[in-house]
């Protein structure tokens, strides 16, 4: 037998190859296909489930949000009156959205329900888990499903606290939704998806119940623990997204899984496997017949061509053999027929067409570039140059090709391209241009001679023939001209900056010298002020004296600031630390806060924080003056309202601490432009001809210098008609001190309401007063006050001592102590009044017969070993009174009042029981005359 020729085998062999590779695509085909549609599947099972849990999330977050908003506007006042509850609510929208509306109490009683359903009012929910949430964390929650006492059917509720101004919940809101209507599941309980699959969700308790099931039966009952393995792991694990598994009935389901935001549910849909592939199969039986079929009539064409077109190709394979013997004698192959070998003779003719314009392309870019290109062999000489290399070097192309690289270098820089040239071929740099010589300029040379600066780029190319080296270089003469110029110029400016350097610090030095010179006469006018303000004048005379001496101090102020401006501008700025107690600095700064401020409506605080050590280490000096200029610019600035001081302890070791000063007004504040330039010398927030206010603007920019001295950073905030805020911090050394002195007892425990206008008047007279363990309460308004005084008579007790602002708001002084005397009747009222240098009445004026005042001419600062209290029994108890004696204060509480008017400024010591330190004026009252004689206060 014959064997078959050439075609035949490749014909049979082609068929049959055909009819394998239809068979193996066609099974990979469609495992890729199933799998392809599974995803696809997968895919929308699970955007079907997020859609739907996204939904039902921003309904519950929506209500959840609707419930905390109508919690926050509800008016705190409204929780004692559910009649006003309801008045309120009923007409408001959120009624509309929920089924019913209640009002707990904080308790945990509901207090108020809409709409009214008899037996609901006073049922106790304080067991319940969501109103624990609530009152621990203060915010909003959505509770678990549970049944309703009052309705016994399936409810959610939205719960979120009523807070009043000190963030105390004074009621708690719940919007009461049943939970299988449309607006929440009841529309997802008949949802299908697909023909018979359904949606279900689940809580994520430790025993989850069925929140959402088609069968009612299931409906917050508990799930069984071996049911769908799937459900487990999404319930326990967290999985979210599809998956195919088998469920409690033993079939085989598809399983989507969301976990809810706005709930501790899952939520998930099943579809049975069955009726989710059933398409793909369909497609998949008839995709096996429609292949089979192609797939022999595939073969059967493709053998029959094969046999009929390989003869053209053997010809074309034979000339293109024929061709790469003899490549230089390229001629465009002929093209027998238009078939498919024919075009693939003509596109081989136009790919070596293209390839020799493209090798002429590349020629003509390295011949025309800019720069000059040489390339040269792995022995140092050069194989292909351009023009711009003949141009730069003034060689002809053919004196140059096959001659070495160092003819074009000078003899100094021989060496240096030799080891440059032998890097390159040991190290293998890449394609990569590598600029070399960075360390020192290279240079070329002409064949005249003469020499220019370049710089070269060099990168590898690999051929046929080994690795070659592409120099690419550029002249840089007029690039290293302005290279050496601006290096010239550069030294010329520093000359130049020295010279004005050394000009600005002797114009310093002049200015602190004379400084110095006109400080020294004005402190001798200033004297003399003195010594002629004791001698005797006229009323006009000493008005002008006080001219002088007041215009005199401001001067003097000025010079003061010029000279601390001058020496840091001149660097003979030096600190000098000190061991220094930083009560005496406060104290300072405390009085002259008190005098700064005349007779403005400012309530002026400082507050140190306790754990500050008594002793430090530092530049007391300088620390007092930054206060200083800090708090006269507040006080300056600011007509009413308060100046407050507090020092804070912000890290702290055996050696060292670090300390927070911060220093805020009320005052006018200022824009963002003025900020921009605050701390600049000779400016200031306002600059216009006529301003308001005086001073040089040299105080915040010496106060920034300083603090930068000291190893700090001040910052600034202000709100143009808010106020502003300053603060920096400053390290300081803890000096060795001795023992704290031990501090005389305080009367007490007393129980004392406190009632104060100012904040931060009133939360530094609580922290001090509780630093006793004085049981305090507080009250910001005249009606607060009485309110407080009347709940404790109701109690059947009284207070101790009543701590009083004599502007408190809503009445006057008069107003106020009238109003608790009548409260008091008979009862005992130890009263101290807190009177401000503001515009009114003051209690010496207003003549009151049972007030006595005795105001001192200065602020008296007391500190930890001078504070005393007056010796009495126990104040607590009215009703043991002892005789008045004559040398000391009286120790019956019912016979005599302490008033204790504050130049507007307190600082408390803390709760640690250190002893306070104010500055006051001491008044005494009593209702009657049966005691005799007030006595002197002591201080």
């Amino acid at each position: 037998m014959t064997s078959l020729g050439i075609k035949a085998k490749v014909a049979l062999a082609t068929s049959l190859t055909s009819i394998l590779m239809v068979a193996l695509v066609t099974v990979l085909q469609t495992h890729r296909l199933q799998d392809d549609f599974s995803k696809v599947l997968f895919a929308q099972q699970t955007a079907l489930i997020n859609r739907t849990a996204e939904e039902l999330d921003d309904k519950l977050l929506m209500l959840r949000d609707i419930i905390a908003q109508s919690a926050k506007q509800q008016p705190p006042e409204l929780a004692g009156s559910p009649e006003r509850l309801r008045a309120y609510y009923r007409d408001r929208a959120v009624l509309a959205l929920f089924d019913d509306i209640l009002i707990l109490s904080p308790e945990g009683r509901i207090i108020a329900d809409l709409p009214e359903q008899a037996g609901r009012v006073g049922i106790n929910a304080s067991d319940r888990a969501y109103f624990k949430t609530v009152l621990h964390t203060r915010m909003p929650v959505i509770s678990e499903p549970i049944i309703g006492r009052a309705q016994g059917q399936p409810i959610v509720q939205m719960v979120a606290p009523v807070l009043n101004a000190r963030g105390e919940v004074v009621c708690v809101l719940i919007g009461v939704l049943r939970l299988y209507k449309d607006n929440l599941l009841g529309h997802l309980r008949n949802a299908k998806v697909g023909r018979t699959g359904y949606y279900f969700a689940l809580t994520r308790e430790a025993n989850p119940r069925y929140v959402l099931h088609p069968d009612a039966k299931r409906l917050l009952q508990p799930r069984q623990p071996y049911a769908n393995p799937a459900t487990t792991r999404a319930l326990e694990q967290g999985f979210e997204g599809t998956i195919d598994g088998i469920n409690g009935s033993g079939q085989r389901t598809l399983n989507s899984y969301k976990a809810l935001r706005a709930v501790d549910w899952v939520l998930a849909a099943s579809l049975p496997a069955q009726e989710a592939f059933e398409p793909f199969h369909g497609a998949v039986e008839r995709l096996l017949w429609w292949s089979g079929l192609a797939a022999l009539l595939a073969a059967l064409l493709i053998g029959w061509l094969t046999m009929h077109l390989l003869a053209p190709l053997v010809r074309l394979r034979d000339a293109i053999v024929a061709l790469r013997a003899a490549p230089a004698g390229y001629t465009p192959l002929p093209v027998a027929t238009d078939d498919e070998v024919g075009q693939l003779t003509s596109a081989f003719n136009a790919l070596m067409q293209e390839r020799l314009a493209a090798d002429a392309r590349l020629q003509n870019l390295v011949e025309y570039a800019p720069n000059a290109i040489l390339v040269v062999d792995g022995s140092g000489r050069i194989e292909t140059m351009n023009r711009e290399a003949e141009r730069c070097f003034v060689y002809a192309r053919a004196e140059i090709l096959g001659r070495p690289l160092t003819m074009l270098v000078p003899p100094r820089q021989h060496e240096l391209f030799d080891g440059m040239q032998q890097r390159f071929f040991s190290q293998g740099v890449g394609a990569v241009p590598v600029q070399i010589g960075r360390e020192q300029v290279l240079y070329g040379l002409r064949r005249d001679g003469s020499e220019f600066p370049l710089e070269i780029n060099l990168s590898a190319v690999r051929t046929d023939q080994g690795v070659k080296m592409l120099a690419m270089i550029a002249d840089i003469t007029e690039r290293h001209r302005l290279q050496q110029d601006v290096e010239a110029r550069a030294v010329e400016l520093e000359r130049e900056r020295d010279r004005a350097e050394a000009a600005n610090r002797a114009k310093s030095d002049f200015v602190a010298n004379m400084s110095h010179e006109i400080r020294t006469p004005m402190n001798a006018v200033l004297g003399m002020v003195y010594l002629l303000g004791n001698t005797p004048l006229t009323p006009q005379q000493r008005k002008y004296l006080n001219m002088v001496r007041e215009s005199g101090q401001s001067l003097l102020g000025i010079l003061n600031d010029v000279l601390d401006f001058s020496k840091i501008e001149a660097r003979h700025m030096e600190l000098s630390p000190v061991d220094f107690a930083l009560d005496e600095v406060v104290n300072a700064l405390a009085t002259l806060m008190t005098l700064n401020s005349g007779e403005k409506a400012l309530e002026l605080a400082i507050r140190v924080d306790p754990a500050i050590p008594r002793q430090l280490h530092g530049d007391a000096l300088r620390l007092q003056q930054i206060l200083v200029n800090l708090v006269g610019n507040a006080i300056k600035f600011t007509e009413q309202g308060e100046v407050a001081v507090n020092i804070e302890l912000i890290a702290a070791d055996a050696r060292q601490i670090l300390l927070r000063f911060e220093v805020r007004d009320s005052g006018m504040g200022m824009t963002e432009a003025q900020l921009t330039q605050l701390f600049n010398a000779f400016t200031q927030g306002d600059q216009s001809i006529t301003r308001r206010f005086g001073g040089t603007g040299l105080g915040l920019a010496i106060s920034k210098r300083l603090i930068e001295l000291m190893g700090g950073e001040i910052a600034v905030a202000s709100v143009p008609g808010q106020g502003s805020r300053f603060w920096f911090s400053l390290a300081f050394g803890v000096a060795s001190s001795a023992a704290e002195e031990r501090r005389h007892p305080v009367p007490g425990p007393l129980s004392v309401l406190v009632g104060v206008e100012h904040d931060s008047s009133r939360a530094i007279l609580l922290e001090l007063l509780r630093g006793y363990g004085w049981q305090v309460d507080e009250a910001a308004t005249d009606a607060a006050a009485r309110q407080c005084y009347a709940r404790r008579l109701g109690a059947g007790q009284h207070y101790d001592l009543l701590l009083l602002d004599w502007h408190l708001q809503g009445e006057d002084g008069r107003s106020t102590v009238q109003a608790l005397r009548a409260q008091a009747g008979a009862s005992a009222l130890p009263l101290v009044l807190l009177a401000h240098p503001r515009p009114g009445p003051r209690p010496r004026a207003m003549k009151m017969p049972w007030c006595w005042s005795n105001p001192l001419r200065r602020p008296i600062c007391t500190t930890r070993s001078s504070m005393r209290w007056p010796p009495m029994a126990n104040m607590a108890s009215a009703s043991a009174p002892r005789p008045a004696s004559p040398a000391v204060w009286p120790a019956c509480t019912s016979c005599w009042w302490k008033i204790i008017c504050s130049t507007r400024w307190w600082r408390a010591a803390s709760s640690n029981m250190r002893a306070p330190r104010w500055t006051w004026w001491a008044m005494a009252a009593r209702p009657s005359s049966a005691c005799g004689p007030m006595p002197q206060p002591t201080t």
